[in-house]
This record gives C-alpha cells, structure tokens and sequence, in this order.
C-alpha cells in the first residue's frame, strides 16, 4: 500500500465551445437530467466540481459529456468523465484509453474530508472496477489525498459499497466496505497509514460464548460514530446455522486494538 454530513455547494461550470448546432442537441433540460443522474453517484461535497462539455458522438449517437473533478486547496485534479444519453437513460465511462465504455449499474463515489481538511479519502476509478453482484458496480480504488498537495498517501482496491467517518482529530478514519454478502471495517491512522482491520463474527463470538454455531455471514457490519478520537463504536448482526440473530455492538479502542462488547441479543428466526 501506498504511502459530517454538511449541506454542500455543488460546484457546477457548464463549458461550451462555439458549435452552436452539436450544443442545441439536448436541451438545458436534458442537460440538466444528464447532470443529476452523474451527481447521483457521488457522496455530496463541497469538493466535487461538475463540468458540463459539448456533447459528443459515442458509438451510433450523441451523448453529454460530463468531467468530474476534485477541488483541494490550492487547486483540482481530475476523477472521472461520463457520456451520458438523457433521451435514452444509457451511461458510458472513459478508460485509461480515452475511449468510452458503456456501464449499467451505477456506481458510488463515496467521499469524506477529515474535520481539519487536511486529508481526504474517496473511492473513484470507474475504469479499473467492474460489475459486482446484486446490481451494484464496484469502483477500481480507494484513497486518501493530501489536501494541500494533491498526493496520494494511501491506495487500496475499490469495493461495491463504501462509508468512512474521520476521528474528531483527523487521525484515524475508518472505512466501511462492502460486497455482495460481506462487510469489513478498517482503521487506517494517518500517523504511519498502518492499517487495523476490526474484529468480525468469529472473534465477537469467541469472546462473549454467545450462540454454539459459527456465523453463517455478517448480514450487518457498520460504523456507527466515534465516541471519541480513539475509540469508534460498530454495529454488528448475523444469521448462524441454528436459525437464530444476533444483534449487538461494541466499542474498539485503537491504541490498544482491544474491543468492549456494549450488548449483544440472540433471538430465534422461527
């Protein structure tokens, strides 16, 4: 590996060459379902600039074209660019090649600033993901960007489904990531970017002796909130082969990596 939720501004620039007659293809209002429908996979901020370009010929049509950028400090790096279809609801992504490449489910930018702004950590990349299970489309990466600089401190594969939530510090963020069945949660301290990944199931059963089957799978796995700079609270549930659910949560405290068990239920699913 390489080394909250606010009412945002979008920012949004409309740039338009002098060929009138491409441009007058889609109207404002087309125009405008084109933009929402991209703004529909990115976690709303204030970071995100949304350019609108002249339309261009993909495949046997014309389609908007719609860059996405990352507004940091100083200045903007480039995320992602789309060609979409309002007429027809049809999505295409650029690759590494310049070329564009259709897609059907969406995907989700997920995004998060550290309270002091000096970190970022986003999931971005369409080109390098795929289609998942369960309808979703998985992003190619995940990383945290230095906000003064534009660098990439941290790098890691993109999941289906992605949350973070930053320490009140700004030291630690956790990343929630998910695919179709499965959930983990990670700690990466920005310190060092080490990483420390959360206890699951077979740990949480371990320790309490609560149920005498292993868990079938994690049905839920979730950040809740920090309760303070070094400790996060997480939201577990599971089916197990004895047709019962656990519900429960515990507190994880990451200077030590030891994890507190806040309460826990086992109910029959008959």
């Amino acid at each position: 590996m390489v080394k909250n939720q606010i009412i945002p501004l979008i920012m949004i620039m409309i740039c338009l060459t002098s060929c009138k007659n491409k441009t007058a293809i889609f109207t404002e209002t087309e125009q405008q379902e084109a933009l929402n429908t991209v703004m529909s996979f990115f976690e709303s901020s204030q970071e995100r600039i949304f350019n609108i370009l002249e339309p261009a010929k993909v495949d046997d049509g014309y389609f908007v074209i719609i860059e996405v950028q990352g507004n940091y400090n100083t200045s903007t790096y480039f995320i992602d660019s789309f060609a979409i279809n309002p007429k027809a609801n049809i999505f295409y992504y650029k690759n590494n090649s310049g070329d564009f490449e259709r897609f059907q489910n969406q995907p989700w930018y997920a995004f998060a600033v550290s309270p002091y702004k000096e970190f970022c950590i986003e999931s971005g990349n369409i080109a390098g993901g795929g289609h998942g299970g369960n309808g979703d489309y998985y992003l190619g990466t995940t990383r945290i960007i230095d906000m003064n600089t534009s660098d990439v401190l941290w790098e890691d594969t993109g999941a289906q489904r992605e949350k973070f939530a930053w320490s009140e510090d700004s030291r630690y963020v956790a990343r929630q990531y998910s695919g179709r069945i499965w959930t983990n949660v990670i700690i990466i301290d920005t310190a060092d970017f080490s990483v420390i990944t959360l206890p699951t199931s077979e740990e949480i059963i371990y320790q309490t002796g609560i149920g005498s089957s292993s868990a079938v799978y994690l049905s839920e796995f979730k950040i809740d909130r920090w309760v303070s700079e070094g400790t996060i609270r997480i939201i577990f549930g599971w089916d197990n082969d004895a047709g019962k659910w656990t519900q429960g949560s515990y507190l994880f405290a990451v200077n030590d990596g030891s994890f507190e068990i806040e309460e826990i239920n086992e109910v029959s699913l008959d």
